[in-house]
């Protein structure tokens, strides 16, 4: 016997149409959206070069880290990571409108600096580059077309690239510890 059919309600067409255009946007975006058999939506992640190569034993737990925590001083740095102070100055950058500064984005910035400033210029422009894409684009091109961007070709020197550079960031990102040890 057959099931019969639920009646017609406006309010759950309604929700089913806002959780089509939720997922619609979050694709849109760059999103993997992963969703429950009823169509609700279970998770959305964006991935980035160091989850990917991290998941193909490429990199290393230790360069994923130190990846990921560059990544959020990036994002803080930039303001992007929604985090909002309760006193904040709007400064003039020179650009005539006010921009909003704040001490947690300065702070940010510095520690990118400290990070960055020790790894040498190849590492540094592949790192900047995925950091980039990884934490600013909204539609993050996959990896090996960063690299190529940045004139490396060729599967193999691409992947010992970002090995290298990643080695470089791990390197850097430990430092002070060994220092204050």
């Amino acid at each position: 016997m057959a099931k019969p059919k639920k009646p017609y309600n406006p309010a759950h067409a309604q929700e089913r149409a806002d959780r089509e255009a939720e997922v619609s946007r979050l694709r849109r975006q760059g999103a993997t959206v992963k969703r429950d058999r009823d169509g609700s939506i279970l998770s959305a992640y964006r991935s980035n070069v160091f989850n990917l190569l991290l998941s193909r034993n490429t990199i290393t737990q230790a360069h994923h880290d130190a990846a990921c925590a560059l990544a959020e001083d990036w994002a803080a740095w930039k303001g992007l990571d929604g985090g909002a102070d309760k006193m904040a100055e709007f400064i003039d950058g020179g650009s005539g409108c006010p921009e909003l500064i704040t001490d947690r984005m300065v702070q940010a910035g510095r520690r990118v600096r400290a990070t960055l400033d020790p790894i040498g210029e190849p590492s540094r422009a592949i790192i900047a580059a995925f950091m980039v894409a990884t934490v600013e684009e909204d539609r993050p091109m996959a990896w090996r077309g960063v690299m190529e961007r940045l004139g490396i070709t060729g599967r193999d020197r691409q992947t010992q690239a970002v090995v290298a550079s990643c080695e470089a960031l791990r390197e850097a990102r430990e430092q002070p510890r060994r220092e204050a040890a």
